[in-house]
């Protein structure tokens, strides 16, 4: 976000530190989703915002298949942060399916699902990207059997774009995606074995720099 920051942007980051801080101060789970939900609601009304190029995006939707272009190439890019963090939880040993804030739910990989939110917003910054260089265009999506899909070409092009910021060193400096997960999942790892999750970091000390935030102590 910062990255395209604008003067209109100052109330937005307003409300996100407010939230910030009401998350440190949270003691019970509801309260947890109470923040993440109000802080999410003003943070996709600002994204709509950057890829109106591609159009017909006005909410995230989360559950079933969706009909907008932007809603489909955020999923597919979680889809492939997920696989990353699937594979890291589970050369790390740990249970992908027992979760923090998700709850485990059939064939729901909770862990994964808690963890994945650290890094939903290198996507974010992807999907924006590719659509401000017009590497996604309306034409790459196509609908057939009454569902949209990603053309395979663009699916490549977002592939090759995902796995560049993943194996790739940022241009501003800091350590690649791939380095930043594993190093979260240890130190998740470590927490559990030392019986101190609660006292856990999701954002360790020196990250913020590296993600391009600022977080209460």
């Amino acid at each position: 976000m910062r990255q395209r920051y604008r003067p209109d942007d100052h109330k937005l980051l307003v409300r996100f530190k407010r939230a910030c801080v009401g998350l440190v101060h949270a003691r019970q789970l509801p309260a947890v989703r109470g923040w993440e939900g109000w802080a999410s609601r003003h943070y996709w009304r600002w994204f709509a915002q950057q890829v109106n190029q591609l159009g017909g995006f006005e909410e995230r939707r989360t559950h079933g298949q969706t009909q907008d272009p932007v809603n489909l190439a955020l999923n597919y890019g979680y889809a492939l942060l997920r696989h990353r963090l699937g594979v890291a939880v589970r050369l790390a040993g740990l249970d992908p399916y027992l979760g923090v804030l998700h709850e485990a739910n059939g064939r729901h990989e909770a862990l994964v699902s808690d963890l994945v939110e650290i890094f939903r917003p290198e996507v974010d910054r992807l999907v924006i990207r590719l659509i401000h260089l017009k590497m996604i265009q309306p034409k790459d999506f196509v609908f057939q059997d009454g569902l949209l899909w990603l053309r395979p070409e663009a699916r490549r092009r977002f592939v090759q774009s995902f796995t560049r910021i993943c194996e790739g060193l940022p241009r501003h400096g800091g350590s690649m995606l791939h380095s930043r997960i594993r190093r979260l999942v240890d130190s998740y790892k470590k927490a559990v074995l030392e019986g101190t999750l609660s006292d856990w970091r999701p954002i360790p000390q020196g990250w913020t720099k590296e993600v391009g935030g600022d977080f209460p102590p």
